[in-house]
Formats: structure tokens, sequence, C-alpha cells
């Protein structure tokens, strides 16, 4: 009977390749084999896979690979290496390298959590901001709605036959009506801002011709509620800024507004125009005598009332502070509420005097 011809196995020994087999003549052992050319077959193989593997280099194998073989030749003890030949990595056993993906993996999973946990809270957040805004506006307008619903129904039905009383109703009305349009003008306002449109362009202008604008609004908006308008700033009506004086004038209403609100239980009626000047700012402030603002207010953030607060105070949604500050930095300025003043509140409009912008 025949015995199968033994494989050809190939060897590394002493930097030469060799194929040896074992072979049995009666009852001697002998090893027979071969000598390989490496260098040669090396050559040989690195022209064949250059388009692919321009820099590869392919070595023999002296020990066993501790790799996991995706790269040894399958029928040669010899290995590929794609790249130049780097500094061997050190030895890391697989329980490592399993714990190492484990804590990637984990670490990657926190991550995402604590993102989607950040935009989830940003969301309700968003969301009841936005609720209090529908019921704080709702308050606001259900008032002089009613109002407006009652006196009209009350005047047309000629329920109101004194002319003394008719015109109390009618300035009551405009009052509800100029109330109406400051609220939805604020809101507008306020809405273009979060569209992201483009500020209004700004302009060279003097303190007294943004004054001599916005002042007569202003003590039309003061005799509304029985206050007095009070300007010290002639001193500083020279200076000039970079503004836009609609926006302005928009800001110093707001204030406005807000000291006839709070201040109107008052014993002192005066609400004061105040103007100072640093280095490189102008500052416009408003003044009242009330109560001022309560500890730890986010005053300047947008809709901070409820509708349980708008009710049982002074009427407002809590826009006016924030609109003032988006206002006042579109034109590179800011918003100060002082809290040096202790027998009511002043706030503060500070804008970039002309001379520092130009040396900018």
């Amino acid at each position: 009977m025949d015995l199968p011809v033994p494989i050809m196995v190939p060897i590394s020994v002493d930097g030469e390749m060799l194929l040896v087999r074992r072979i049995y003549l009666g009852e001697l052992e002998y090893l027979q084999g071969d000598w390989l050319d490496w260098n040669a077959i090396q050559t040989a193989m690195k022209q064949l896979i250059v388009d692919l593997f321009p820099k590869a280099h392919i070595e023999m194998c002296t020990k066993p690979a501790v790799e996991d073989g995706s790269n040894l030749l399958a029928s040669l003890p010899a290995r590929l290496i794609a790249a130049d030949r780097l500094v061997s990595a050190p030895d890391v056993s697989l329980a490592t390298t399993w714990w190492l993906v484990l804590v990637l993996a984990w670490s990657t999973v926190l991550a995402t959590l604590l993102a989607v946990s950040g935009l989830v809270l940003a969301s309700l957040q968003w969301n009841e901001r936005r609720a209090s805004f529908v019921m704080a506006v709702t308050h606001e307008l259900r008032t002089p709605l009613t109002t407006f619903l009652m006196y009209t129904e009350m005047l047309t039905l000629e329920m109101v036959p004194d002319p003394k009383s008719q015109q109390l109703y009618l300035h009551t009305l405009r009052q509800e009506a100029l109330r109406l349009e400051h609220l939805v003008e604020n809101v507008l306002a306020y809405a273009k801002l979060e569209r992201g449109r483009s500020p209004q362009s700004l302009e060279r202008v003097s303190i007294g011709t943004v004054l001599d604008r916005a002042v007569p609004h202003l003590e039309r908006r003061a005799l509304q509620s029985q206050r007095k308008l009070e300007i010290n700033a002639s001193v500083f009506f020279q200076f000039e800024v970079r503004a836009n004086p609609n926006l302005v004038e928009q800001i110093l209403l707001n204030l406005v507004d807000n000291a006839c609100k709070y201040a109107n239980q008052s014993s002192d009626p005066r609400i004061l125009l105040l103007v100072e000047e640093t280095s490189d700012r102008v500052s416009i402030g408003v003044r009242d005598f009330g109560p001022g603002f309560p500890p730890k207010g986010k005053w300047f953030r947008p809709f901070h009332k409820s509708a349980e607060e708008a009710a049982r105070t002074s009427p407002g949604v809590g826009l006016g502070l924030s609109l003032c500050q988006r206002l006042a930095n579109q034109m590179g300025g800011s918003m100060h509420i002082d809290s040096t003043i202790r027998d009511g509140a002043c706030v503060w409009l500070r804008l970039v005097k002309l001379e520092a912008a130009k040396a900018e």
C-alpha cells in the first residue's frame, strides 16, 4: 500500500526561508527540504501589491505572531505591513482591550443621554415660557377688551346720559387703546428680533436730538398716570452717540411706562430723565420713586411674569426690559439697573459715545 506523500511546510531559520517535510526510507526518518530565495520572493510579492499598498513591506515571521493573523500570508511564514514600519505597540491583552471598548462605549452612551436630556429640558423650559406668555398676554388682552365691550355697549345704548360721564368713559377707552397699542408694539418688536431681522441702521446723532424727539411722547405717557416728567440732561445735549433714534425712543418709552405702572402709588409723582457720560459712554436713565425692584428678580428675562403675577401686580407680561436690552445690544449698547438706589428704581441705557466709536 502506497503511503501518502507528506506536505512540505514553510519555516524560517536564521533569516532563511525553507520548505521542509519528513520522509521515511525503511525504518529511517529524514528531513527533506528546499531553500527559498526570500529576497526574490519578497520583491515579486511587492510588485503585485504596489498599486494598492505603495509603501508596504513583507517581512518574515521569526516567532509566533501575537496579532489576530489578519495580515499573515496563507502559505508562507510572513506578514504584510501596509505602511512604513512603525514602532511596535505594547502587548495589550484581550481583556484590557475589551475594558477600553466598554469604557468608550458607555462614555458615548452617557454623553448622548446628557445631550438628549439637555435638549428635552430646554424644550420643556421653552414650552413653559411660551405657555406663560400666552396666559399673560391673554390676561392683558381680556381686561381692556372687557372694558371696550362694556363701555361701548353702554354708550351705544345711551345708558350714560351725563356728558361728564361720557367723557370719562371715552377717556378710559382711549387709555385702554393706548395700553393695547403699547403691548402689541412690544410683542411685534420682540418677534422681529427672535426671527433674526437685521438691526436698524445706526447714525451719528446728538443726545439733544434724541431727547427732543422722544420727550413729548414720554411726557404724554407720564401725564396719563398723573406723573410728572423732569429732565436733568441739558448739560449733556451736545454729546453725540452712535444710535438709532427710533430704538432709543422705544426703549425710553418702555422705561417710562414701567415707572408709571409700578410707581403709581408713590407720593412723589416725579419721573426723572437723567443723562451721564464717561470717557466712552453716554447713559440715559429713567428714575422713579416707587417701591423699586424686588431682590433676586430675573428682570431681563423675557416673559418672566406669569398670568397670576400679571393679575395681582401692575399690568404687563414681563417683556419690556428684555426688549429694551435686545434693542440696546443692537446699537452696541447695554442696559443696567442701578442697585445703589434705595427709594425707587433707576434703569440706565448705555450708548457708545461717537468719539470712542471712531477710535475702534
